[in-house]
């Protein structure tokens, strides 16, 4: 289909990518035509035109309506005029003008409007949906116009009013404004709420009002919530809402009671509806209880109050633990009761009373011994009160005798009888005690008496209140009450790290609550409360849960937050996510990972009672009526918030909340970045393997192993119950491990190290992996099966051995042939283990039925997206498996491939410790030594039969001997065991070779053998060998059922509590094999090198798995002339081949060492091709909300609105630049040259799924049925926005691609060697490529002419290639005019002993340069040819910082340099000038005379005056001397030469 579809869709796109060059750029004052559509560039495009029924109902008409919108800025974007310049931002921004966007509140309006720092708000402007003449809501100029004419010119009669949602987010009481506070977030101003009383009962908040009474502004209102007009006629919600905000709470050690971010509500007598808001960050306080029954101001039932003051209160109600038996423990403490009824919504009591406690326990003991009948007791001390207790207090309490422990006085138990109270007075500085009647029992002395609440002694628990209580508000119900210690510091910063609540971010919706401050969980037992920085969580899992996959705390009270809440149009539950992760994948909830389990949102609440539609909102308050809030007030500061009309898309919140990352610098936001995820948002760059771990993973060393018999964990030499290891368990290293249940559900176990010993019976496991399918974190176990038993893939269609004719069932639906051809031998399937090197074993069927099908793979490839597997069907005797397009289809149990190390091929009783099953290939080399103690193997039955674990001891052939000697031609053969006691039959067609395996006869059993005593007879064919076979000759069995080799297993039966199984061959029995891990030296052993301790590593995910064991990584290729510019033949002609194994040297291949971490290189002068592609390049919203319903992305217009959300660019865009809305240098646009070059790209292949009805056909229609499918099947399309149960389950395996999305970018010039990334923008989420690209350094190929005088001058051409773009060559002054100042790139003439650029360097093109020779300085040249007076320099290009090569073709020749520049230049002593003077002088009139001394008289001057230049003088004086003397010398110098010459003359006359 993309070979059909390519051309059509190149076709469609060449018109406008060649236009995107010289296009002009959009102005947002511009005038459109009214039927022109916005964009410099696409043909169809952005939010322009009307609306055929004057609702945004999504349904549109191509000329006059939106198409395809994405909720961030694009390519073709427009930006209202009053919009704030810092958000008019193409891809890195949202779109104000989005159909769906009611509110945008942002500090840009602020600063638009100049308001100053800490000035109070009366109104926080909306930027969304400003009004332009060509808005989508301006309808025909009737009037249901909701952009009337007026609102576009800004001039309504309501001030404010020129956005489409009129209403006003403000404040008109003065003394509840919020303040504007300029540069808190990453330099952006906020809004600060400060809350003026610490139960959040008085502060500032925003409301919002209608502003005006029609959507046309014509009439102010101030009617609470939003306008109705003719789009937003219901009111917000009713079709969905989302809630994006950033903001910081700020409680203080005194705040108390939760705080609200934002409320939504249908009307003011109605709270019931949406809150946002954070928990009261509670400490752990010393002492804490519930009261199970009312405050009351009379009665001795419960706790007794002095009008609304408590002065003594019962404190052992409920509570948990018991509270302290010391007497005045909590004297001089603080006690708040939260006495009244709990909120509706949020479950918060409200704090009514804070006393000071003054007496804890009234306690004594008996001064004597009291007999019965008496009605007085004295207890020692008191002065006339039981620990200060006075008569008033006192009187018709109960006095307990014999009581020790305050928890427990009843009679019942310690306590001897209990009498009230009648009065008490001093006695000599004791206290006597009236009792309302006499003892009944003797009371020896010392004996303990406490003073009750009640005559059955179970109140004990008492103390009493100094001065007047703190009530807040009259007494209510019961409630719970605290207990703190004055001196403890209040939360967030609490004591000992110690917390009660976490001041976490929470909802409601009318009567579901979400809270996650996990009160619950940390009321321990022990009292001590959570710890967030030791990462106790209290008991059980549930509050790490709460908060997302991420398992960390989310403190409200630290730092911004992005918190994006979705609201359906059902009203009835809400979901709510935390710095990002919008339906990622949480592999700790079920065994499906992402596909059944997406992350459990942080906020989350389901079947609430349906809410009224929400028409009024407030921000800082929880409360219900704006004009007099009474509780939820917060302190807060909030620096962003968006409101949009609709649920968003999780890809959606995705680049909203990027977007806010990035302006507000927070760097824990995560956006959906998993292969396996429906909803991922960013393109997958990573080489193979697992993406960004969410985790706390580790390395370390096995706590459990052979010979080991302690396991060291926290508690020395005591092992965790259960430790034993076992071939599916094992014991993390516990300093390392996390104490947190299920924690590494479904990440990757590697033994990483470890080595077998010299004798060859310990064997290293290193290398082997398994999936980690249970974690208990107080044993730290790790459920992790190393033999891998049960993988499995689905068998997606077959076929024969051409690959080409599949079966009936496939080629026809309607009639679902059931096949069970062994000629089928073709298998496309989902997945394949990536450790599995051919040959080796599967099994074809449900496992859960006795009837299952083995098969022999010889042959694994990878085709497009299915493993493609070349087997032999029905092999070991097992029945050939009906295959149906239906069970392919549906993943059913039929279709299912489950793979295995070896099968059964001979049946055995439960005492059979010879086991024969198929070849083990490549997994074990055989033979092997025997006795080996850490090789176990897992047998499992089908149907539910049994699984058995045994210890391999050895695996052999299976051999057996002759029992007699064998002649010629015998057709009879009779075998005895030979080392082995074997008890399978031998079977019809198994095959046997006599003798040596590669010398001796292969002969074949004809019909099934049983061992008859201790001997098989057998029918065979004819014995040809001329001289027979003697006896005790060695017969190997080297072929059963169609499998080669078959081995046999020595074993220890029913390990690890499991129980031996009788074993049937034909039932396709699985046997999976692993080497046990060790921990420790077994005693005396030697080990093959270091030592036998086995590590491990935790990876975040499967890496065997699909898709991280296939082609993960983007992939990149630089032309290099396959490709020629300019771009009007863009694309035309490519092969499309994308099989990893072709080789096609256009597209790189990740499985030929080719990742996106590959340095490309590309011509500098720009204009070649660059070809992006990748499986996981896209989004997986290809088509994008809002598009229209007759194009899918196989049309124009999805990829021409899909492209024009993308943006590709080389380079790095500095720290500071992060932000997108900074406007600062170096951030604006020319001002940074080392930032982002942007490339010009099409898309010119999206990515496909694959009809559910047939896995062969590639489609892209969103869900349903669709013309890309036969019959009505539907799509499983990558591109479906939808979030639905169904549309979910399409979406489950996008991974399962059927076409490799590619882009195509043309390099543009001017790319700096400095510049190395390679930036991919979806919607304006980014994935970088780093050092990925620099441009080809330049290359000389020849230079014209190759030689130049030494005095410089001529003009030589440089001609070769990379030179670069012009405007590398030429400044840009301040003023912006060219000048032939400093240039970026040069050229220059390098010697051994000099450099000089170019007198002059005139840019010709990319290919050829033309360079003024400079002169060859005036200095010792090295490598002077003095005879031929020439010297070789070399030419190089500087362009861009790259600079070409040294070779042959680069070589300048100087000619007629002079001799004496060999002579040694040295100015730094007047000896060296004078030596270089006397060098140069001689050298310079040797080469005057061997020219033929042409300057006549003239040499010696013109010597003399180049000498003096080239030797450094400068002084004409000492130059004369300096002459001067040399003339003398010259003189007296000939007078001995002609001397010489004389005597040699003399003495040759005399001579003869």
């Amino acid at each position: 289909m993309a070979f059909r579809l390519l051309p059509l869709l190149i076709t469609l796109l060449l018109p406008a990518y060649s236009a995107a060059a010289g296009a002009a750029a959009w102005s947002d004052t511009s005038v459109l035509a009214a039927t022109t559509f916005h964009g410099p560039d696409l043909a169809f495009k952005g939010d322009l035109g009307s609306s055929t029924t004057g609702v945004d109902d999504g349904t549109f008409v191509i000329g006059s309506s939106i198409i395809a919108k994405s909720v961030m800025t694009g390519s073709d974007s427009f930006f209202p005029s009053t919009l704030p310049a810092a958000l008019k931002v193409p891809h890195l921004v949202p779109d104000s003008t989005h159909p769906d966007l009611a509110f945008w509140w942002t500090p840009e309006a602020f600063e638009r409007d100049g308001v100053a720092d800490g000035a109070s708000i009366s109104e926080w402007p909306n930027v969304a949906n400003i009004c332009h003449d060509k808005h989508v809501e301006r309808v025909g100029g009737g009037a249901n116009d909701i952009c009337v004419a007026a609102k576009i010119q800004n001039s309504q009669t309501v001030s404010g009013g020129n956005t489409v949602n009129v209403a006003r987010m403000g404040q008109n009481d003065a003394t509840k404004r919020p303040i504007y506070k300029k540069k808190i977030a990453n330099g952006h101003g906020v809004v600060r709420f400060t809350r003026t009383a610490v139960d959040g009962t008085a502060g500032p908040f925003l409301e919002l009002d209608q502003r005006c009474s029609d959507s046309a502004c014509g009439t102010a209102s101030t009617t609470e919530g939003w306008a109705a007009d003719t789009v937003y006629n219901t009111a917000i919600g009713a079709s969905g809402m989302t809630i994006i905000t950033v903001v910081k709470m700020m409680q203080s050690a005194t705040d108390r009671n939760n705080m609200g971010i934002v409320h939504l509500n249908a009307n003011a007598a109605d709270k019931n509806g949406f809150g946002l808001y954070a928990t009261e960050s509670k400490c752990m306080p010393k002492h804490y209880g519930v009261f199970t029954q009312a405050l009351q101001t009379s009665g001795l039932t419960t706790q007794i109050l002095d009008g609304t003051n408590l002065a003594l209160v019962r404190l052992d109600v409920s509570s948990t633990p018991s509270a302290s038996t010391i007497v005045n423990a909590y004297s001089g403490m603080t006690l708040k009761v939260f006495g009244n009824a709990a909120d509706a919504n949020t479950g918060e009591q409200t704090l009514s009373h804070t006393c000071t406690l003054d007496k804890y326990l009234f306690q004594g003991t008996l001064t004597a011994t009291f007999a019965s009948g008496v009605n007085v007791v004295t207890i020692l001390g008191g002065s006339g009160s039981i620990n200060g207790m006075s008569h008033a207090d006192i009187s018709n309490l109960f006095l307990s005798f014999g009581c020790t422990d305050p928890n427990d006085c009843t009679t019942g138990g310690p306590a001897t009888e209990i009498l009230q109270i009648a009065s008490i007075a001093n006695n000599a500085g004791n206290t006597d005690i009236t009792l309302g009647s006499n003892l009944a029992n003797n009371q020896a002395l010392g004996t303990s008496v406490f003073v009750c609440l009640e005559s059955d002694g179970t109140k004990c628990i008492i103390a009493s209140t100094s001065g007047a209580c703190d009530v807040t508000t009259a007494p209510a119900a019961d409630g719970t009450f605290e207990i703190w210690d004055t001196s403890d510091t209040g939360a967030p910063n609490c004591p000992r790290g110690r917390v009660k609540q976490f001041g976490t971010f929470n909802a409601y919706l009318n009567n579901v609550n979400d809270n996650n401050g996990c009160q619950s969980e940390c009321a321990t037992a022990t009292q001590v409360g959570c710890n967030r920085q030791t990462a106790d969580f209290g008991s059980g899992t549930t509050c790490a849960d709460k908060q997302g996959t991420l398992h960390k705390m989310t403190d409200a009270n630290e730092g911004f937050k992005i918190i994006a809440v979705t609201i359906p149009a059902a009203r009835t539950s809400f979901k709510g996510y935390v710095n990002g992760f919008h339906e990622g994948c949480d592999y700790r909830q079920g065994t499906d990972g992402c596909a059944a389990n997406k992350i459990i949102p942080p906020l989350l609440a389901t079947g609430a009672t349906a809410a009224t539609a929400f028409a009024r909102m407030k921000l800082g308050s929880l409360s219900v009526a704006n004009a007099a809030p009474v509780t939820g007030l917060a302190s807060m500061d909030m620096a962003e918030m968006m409101v949009y009309s609709q649920e968003l898309t999780p890809e959606e919140l995705d680049r909203i909340g990027n977007y806010l990352a990035n302006k507000y610098g927070i760097d824990d936001y995560i956006v959906n970045d998993d292969i396996r995820s429906p909803f991922r948002t960013k393109p997958v760059s990573l080489s193979t393997g697992c993406g960004p771990t969410h985790r706390k993973l580790h390395e370390g060393i096995i706590c459990k192993g052979l010979g080991h018999n302690t396991c060291y964990h926290s508690t020395a030499n005591s092992p965790p119950t259960g430790a034993n290891l076992k071939h599916d368990t094992i014991s993390l290293q516990s300093t390392l491990a996390e104490n947190v249940a299920n924690y590494y559900l479904l990440a990757r176990m590697t033994i990483t190290g470890g080595n077998g010993n010299l004798a060859g019976t310990v064997k290293s496991a290193k290398g082997q992996s398994c999936v980690i399918t249970a974690y208990a974190a107080t044993t730290y176990l790790a459920t992790c099966d190393f033999t891998n038993q049960g993988d499995f893939g689905y068998v997606k269609y077959a076929g024969d051995s051409t690959g080409v004719t599949y079966i009936t069932g496939w080629q026809n639906q309607a009639t679902n042939a059931v096949e069970a051809n062994a000629a089928h031998n073709v298998l496309y399937t989902t997945y394949a283990p990536a450790n599995y090197v051919a040959p080796f074993v599967a099994l074809l069927g449900d496992p859960t039925t006795a009837n299952i099908e083995a098969v022999r793979v010889t042959a694994k490839a990878i085709e497009g997206t299915d493993f493609k597997l070349t087997a032999t069907r029905g092999v070991g005797g097992t029945t050939l498996q009906a295959l149906t397009n239906a069970a392919s289809i549906l993943h059913g149990n039929t279709a299912k491939l489950t793979y295995c190390h070896a099968i059964i091929m001979g049946d055995a009783v439960v005492g059979d410790t010879f086991l024969i099953v198929s070849a083990l290939g490549t997994l074990y080399d055989l033979p092997t030594t025997t006795g080996i103690t850490n090789w176990f193997a897992k047998i499992v039955l089908p149907n539910s039969g049994g699984t058995e674990v045994v210890q391999v001891t050895a695996a052999n052939a299976p051999t057996f001997l002759t029992n007699a000697i064998v002649a010629n031609g015998a057709t009879t053969l009779v075998l005895k065991d030979n080392t082995q006691t074997l008890t399978f039959s031998i079977l019809d067609g198994d095959q046997l070779t006599i003798g040596d395996l590669s010398t001796g006869e292969t002969v074949t059993v004809s019909g099934d053998v049983a061992k008859a005593g201790l001997t098989w007879t057998l029918t065979i064919s004819a014995i040809v060998a001329a001289g027979g076979f003697a006896a005790d000759v060695q017969v190997t069995l080297v072929n059963r059922k169609s499998v080669p080799s078959p081995t046999v297993i020595t074993v220890v039966r029913a390990q690890e509590a499991t129980t031996a199984l009788a074993l049937t061959a034909t039932a396709g029995i699985s046997v999976d094999f692993m080497y046990l891990p060790q921990n420790q030296f077994s005693t005396g052993a030697l080990w093959t090198g270091g030592d036998g301790v086995s590590t491990y590593r935790i990876e975040d995910c499967d890496t065997w798995a699909y898709p991280y064991s296939r082609d993960a990584p983007i992939q990149t290729f630089t032309g290099n002339g396959y490709i020629k510019g300019p771009p009007s033949t863009f694309g035309l002609g490519i092969s499309t081949s994308d099989t990893l194994t072709t080789g096609n040297s256009l597209w790189y291949s990740a499985g030929a060492g080719d990742s996106s971490t590959s340095l490309a290189v590309g011509p500098a002068g720009g204009g070649q091709m660059v070809v992006i592609k990748g499986w996981h390049l896209m989004p997986h919203d290809t088509h994008i909300r809002y598009g229209v319903s007759a194009n899918t992305p196989t049309g124009t217009l999805d990829v021409q609105r899909l492209e024009n959300f993308l943006r590709v660019t080389v380079g790095q865009r500095p720290a500071e630049c992060r932000d997108p809305t900074n406007r600062a240098a170096p951030c604006l646009a020319g001002t940074n040259s080392h930032g982002e070059t942007a490339l010009n790209c099409q898309i010119v292949e999206t990515g496909a799924g694959y009809c559910a009805t047939d896995f062969r056909v590639p489609c892209r229609c969103v869900g349903g049925s669709c013309s890309d499918c036969p019959s009505t099947g539907a799509c499983n399309y990558i591109g479906t926005t939808e979030t639905s149960a169904a549309n979910y389950a399409l979406k489950k395996n996008v991974w399962h691609q059927t076409r490799k999305p590619t882009i195509h970018c043309s390099v543009p010039p001017a790319l700096g060697a400095d510049m190395q990334d390679l930036n991919i923008y979806w919607h304006g989420v980014k994935t970088s490529l780093t050092n990925w690209y620099r441009p080809e350094a330049p290359v000389i190929s020849r230079i014209e002419p190759a030689m130049a005088a030494y005095a410089g001058g001529e003009t030589v051409t440089i001609i070769g290639r990379n030179f670069g773009p012009k405007i590398a060559y030429t400044s840009i002054s301040a003023g912006g005019a060219a000048t032939a100042g400093t240039r970026q790139s040069h050229v220059e003439v390098r010697g051994k002993s000099f450099s000089a650029k170019c007198a002059t360097t005139t840019y010709v093109s990319d290919t050829q340069l033309l360079c003024v020779v400079p002169t060859l300085p005036a200095r010792k040249i090295a490598g002077l040819d003095k005879t031929t007076r020439k010297v070789e320099v070399s030419v190089v290009v500087s362009a861009e910082g790259l600079r070409s090569a040294l070779t042959s073709q680069s070589i300048l020749t100087y000619t007629g340099v002079p001799s004496y520049f060999s002579c040694e230049y040295k100015s730094t002593s007047e000896a060296a000038k004078r030596d270089c003077f006397t060098c140069c002088r001689s050298a310079c009139i040797i080469d005057e005379f061997a020219l033929g001394g042409v300057k006549g008289g003239s040499t010696f001057s013109h010597c003399d005056a180049s000498c003096y230049s080239y030797c450094g003088y400068s002084s004409v004086s000492r130059r004369r001397l300096l002459s001067e003397r040399e003339g003398r010398r010259t003189s007296a110098r000939a007078k001995r030469i002609r001397a010489r010459m004389a005597a040699r003359r003399a003495a040759k006359g005399a001579a003869h």
